[in-house]
């Protein structure tokens, strides 16, 4: 298994957890509410779940697992940033909530990290 699927795999599940747990705890289109460590919303975990069953279907191949992580660890490196940047003006799913942009940023450098990283055959 290559650091690019290993990433892939822990990403897709967690957000899926998260996307899931999150929609369960804020209904489907409720008002933010704390989860775990972090304050969430509905538009946030419907996010959250996309990005992991997208990633779920795009597991299928190297190329494919490659091509999910070129395009969403960016994106989540400027979720977190209009997190940072907007100041909740952008609405709960940009929250400015230090855990939160934490999360999508690591999730984002680690992601970019990954593909950037040699490939490692078995």
């Amino acid at each position: 298994m290559t650091l690019l699927s290993a990433y892939a795999k822990l990403c897709t599940g967690w957000f899926i957890l998260l996307g899931l747990v999150g929609l369960l705890l804020t209904g489907f289109t409720g008002a933010g509410r704390s989860l775990f460590w972090m304050e969430i919303d509905s538009v946030a975990s419907w996010i959250h779940l996309a990005i992991g069953l997208v990633g779920t279907a795009m597991l299928t191949s190297e190329g494919r697992t490659r091509r999910f992580v070129i395009v969403v660890a960016p994106l989540l490196v400027v979720w977190a940033l209009l997190g940072i940047f907007s100041n909740g003006s952008l609405g709960d799913w940009a929250t400015g909530d230090t855990q939160t942009v934490v999360m999508h940023l690591s999730f984002g450098i680690g992601g970019i990290a990954a593909v950037w990283a040699p490939l490692q055959r078995a």
